[in-house]
C-alpha cells in the first residue's frame, strides 16, 4: 500500500565522522555483533551528533541512509565481507538474513535507540489494531503533561506528516477497518481515526460526513499534534505540540485526501467548486469507479481517454523519456477492474501497442507476469483510443484544443495535454495516415516537429509521420537542416536522416551518400554519432539500402574503422 506525500518533511543531511581518528574507547577490531556495531558507531560520534541524531523522530531516521549510512557500510565493511556482522544484524531483526543497506539502518536505529533508551519508546509496528491508536493518544498526552517532547519521537509518520508508506497490506487492512469502527461513535481517539482515514482516496465517502460537520466549527478539537522541524544545517530538530482547531483538523484531512495543501475555508470552498466544474479533476480524485461508471465512460471514449492519461492516476507517464504511458497504477484497483470488466484480462498480448521507432529508443520490452498485465492495460488504452470517432480523433490532435484545454481546464494538478496527442500518434498512426485532408493533417503533425516537444523518441516518430503523409512537404520542411555542413550534432537531423532512409530511400541515395561524406569527420557530441547511425540504418533497413553501406565502407575515403569495433 503506497501513499503520496502531501505535507511533506524535506529534508537532506550529510551526517560527518571521522573513521581515521577513533577515540581510544574505540575498539580497534571490526564489530562482528550487532550490539558491537551500535557500540562502535556511537563511541565514534561527538556530542553535538549525538544531540542531534537523539531528538530526530525514529521514522526520519530514513534520512541518513544515503550519506553516514554509506560511512557505516564501508567502514563496517558490510558490502565486503562481514558475514558475521550482517548474520548478527539478520538475527537480531529475526530474518534469516539482511542486505547490507538495511543493516546499516537498523544500526542507526540502534543507535537512536541507544541514545533515546530513557525515554521507553514504543514501537507501534508491533501494537495490535485494537490498541494502537489508544497507545498514539496516551503517548501525545503524556509528552503534554511531562512537557517532554521526545516522548513522540516514535510516534509513526502519519501522525505529524499526515503520510506513511505501508507495506504490509494485512497490517493496514486491520488498522483502517479499526479506524472505521472509532469514527462510528464519538470519543476522544475520533480525530485520530479520522486523520489515519485521510491517508487515501478510497476512504473519502467514510470520512467526508464528518470533516464536513468539522468545517464549520472553529472551536479547538480534542486532539494536539506533534511537529517536528529538522535543520539539518544547524544539526538540530525543534518539536512542539500544535493545537488544532476543528476546522483546521478537517483541512488537514482534506489535503490529504485531495494531495494538496488547502491554508483556509475559502480556499477549499473554492477548490471544490473547481473540481465540481471540472470532469478532470472529478475524476482524479474519485474514490472509486464501478461498473455503471465504465459503461458511461465507454461510450465516450474521447473523455475516457483524456480522464486515464491527464489525471496522472490511473497510468504513470514517462514524462522524462517516451512521453507515453508505460504502466498503470496497481494500488487502487480500478484498472484491473475496467480490464476485466472489458475482457481484456483474456487477452494476450506479446508486445507494446507503440510503433516499433518509438520502442527502441524510449520503451523497454516486458516480459514478466506482472508486466503482462501491463500490456493488458496499454492494449486496452489504445483500444479506448481506437474507439474515438475520427472527428474527435482529428479534433484531439489539433493545436486548437490544446489551447483550450490549457485556458478552461488545465490545473496544476493535471499533465500537460501533449501526452494525450503523444498517445494518439503513437497508437493511431494508420487513422492519422487516411485522414482525408492530407495538408491540414500534415500541418497539425507539423505543430508538434515545430511548437510542442513531446519526447526524443516522439520526434524521431513525427518525422517518419511527416514522410509518409506529403514526402514533398515534408523535404520542405527539413531542408534547412541540410544547407550547410554543420557544426554541431542533431537528433533533429537524425530524425530526418532515419525517415529517408526508412521511407525515401530510392529517391535520396545520392543525397544520403553525399551527406555521409560531409558528415563522416565531424566528432558530434550526440549519440548515436550522426555518421554511426547513417553506417547502421544503411546495413540493416533492406538489401537496396546495404548496397549504399557496402559502397560506403569499401570507399578509399572510409576512416570509421571504429565502427566495426562498436557494431
Amino acid at each position: 500500500m503506497k501513499f503520496k506525500c502531501v505535507l511533506f518533511l524535506h529534508i537532506s543531511f550529510v551526517f560527518n565522522y571521522s573513521c581515521s581518528a577513533l577515540p581510544s574507547n574505540v575498539p580497534t577490531q571490526q564489530p562482528e555483533t550487532y550490539l558491537e556495531a551500535v557500540t562502535y558507531i556511537y563511541n565514534l560520534m561527538d556530542e553535538d551528533n549525538r544531540v542531534y541524531v537523539k531528538n530526530v523522530p525514529f521514522n526520519d531516521l530514513i534520512i541518513f541512509h544515503r550519506h553516514w549510512g554509506a560511512k557505516i557500510r564501508a567502514s563496517l565493511n558490510l558490502w565486503g565481507g562481514n558475514r558475521e556482522l550482517l548474520k548478527s544484524c539478520a538475527e537480531n531483526l529475526g530474518s534469516d538474513s539482511i542486505h547490507p543497506e538495511s543493516a546499516s539502518q537498523f544500526i542507526i536505529e540502534g543507535v537512536w535507540k541507544k541514545l533515546n533508551a530513557d525515554i521507553n519508546s514504543i514501537d507501534f509496528s508491533k501494537l495490535d489494531a485494537n490498541v494502537y491508536f489508544i497507545r498514539i493518544l496516551e503517548t501525545i498526552q503524556l509528552a503534554k503533561k511531562n512537557n517532554d517532547n521526545r516522548l513522540m519521537l516514535s510516534l509513526p509518520s502519519w501522525v505529524y506528516k499526515q503520510w506513511e508508506y505501508w507495506d504490509n497490506e494485512e497490517r493496514w487492512f486491520n488498522l483502517n477497518n479499526e479506524a472505521k469502527k472509532i469514527i462510528k461513535g464519538e470519543n476522544e481517539l475520533n480525530s485520530l481515526a479520522l486523520l489515519f482515514l485521510s491517508q487515501t482516496k478510497e476512504n473519502l465517502d467514510i470520512v467526508d460526513d464528518k470533516l464536513q460537520q468539522k468545517l464549520t466549527h472553529l472551536e479547538y478539537d480534542d486532539i494536539h499534534l506533534p511537529e517536528f522541524v529538522v535543520n539539518s544545517e544547524e544539526k538540530r530538530t525543534v518539536s512542539k505540540l500544535r493545537s488544532l482547531t476543528s476546522q483546521e483538523l478537517a483541512l488537514n484531512c482534506y489535503g490529504m485526501l485531495y494531495q494538496r495543501e488547502f491554508l483556509s475555508l475559502d480556499d477549499y470552498n473554492q477548490w471544490m467548486q473547481l473540481r465540481d466544474s471540472n470532469y478532470l479533476i472529478r475524476w482524479k480524485y474519485a474514490s472509486e469507479m464501478n461498473t455503471d461508471d465504465f459503461e458511461r465512460l465507454l461510450k465516450m471514449p474521447r473523455k475516457f481517454l483524456e480522464i486515464l492519461i491527464l489525471t496522472n492516476q490511473y497510468y504513470d507517464i514517462d514524462e522524462h523519456n517516451s512521453g507515453l504511458a508505460y504502466r498503470y497504477n496497481s494500488y487502487d484497483g480500478i484498472v484491473d477492474s475496467l480490464m476485466a470488466f472489458t475482457a481484456f484480462n483474456n487477452k494476450d498480448f506479446d508486445k507494446e501497442p507503440y510503433d516499433e521507432s518509438i520502442k527502441k529508443r524510449a520503451y523497454n520490452s516486458l516480459d514478466s507476469e506482472y508486466n503482462k498485465n501491463v500490456m493488458r492495460a496499454l492494449h486496452m488504452l489504445s483500444d479506448i483510443a481506437d474507439h474515438i470517432p475520427a472527428a474527435d480523433l482529428y479534433d484531439m490532435l489539433s493545436p486548437s484544443t490544446i489551447i483550450k484545454y490549457e485556458t478552461t481546464l488545465k490545473t496544476e494538478d493535471l499533465l500537460d495535454y501533449k501526452y494525450v496527442v503523444g498517445f494518439l500518434l503513437a497508437t493511431q498512426k494508420e487513422r492519422i495516415l487516411a485522414h482525408p485532408n492530407s495538408d491540414e493533417i500534415f500541418n497539425i503533425v507539423k505543430y508538434y516537429w515545430d511548437n510542442r516537444f513531446i519526447s526524443w523518441a516522439m520526434q524521431y516518430y513525427i518525422a517518419e509521420l511527416l514522410v509518409q503523409i506529403d514526402l514533398d512537404s515534408a523535404k520542405t520542411v527539413f531542408s534547412p537542416e541540410f544547407e550547410k555542413i554543420p557544426d554541431h550534432g542533431s537528433f533533429t537531423r537524425n530524425a530526418i536522416i532515419e525517415a529517408l532512409i526508412k521511407y525515401n530511400f530510392d529517391q535520396d541515395k545520392v543525397f544520403l551518400y553525399n551527406w555521409y561524406w560531409k558528415i563522416q569527420e565531424k566528432e558530434f557530441l550526440t549519440v548515436p554519432r550522426e555518421w554511426s547511425l547513417m553506417l547502421s540504418l544503411l546495413r540493416d533497413t533492406n538489401n537496396e539500402t546495404n548496397a549504399l553501406y557496402k559502397s560506403i565502407i569499401n570507399d578509399s575515403r572510409f576512416s570509421r574503422q571504429e565502427f566495426f569495433e562498436d557494431n
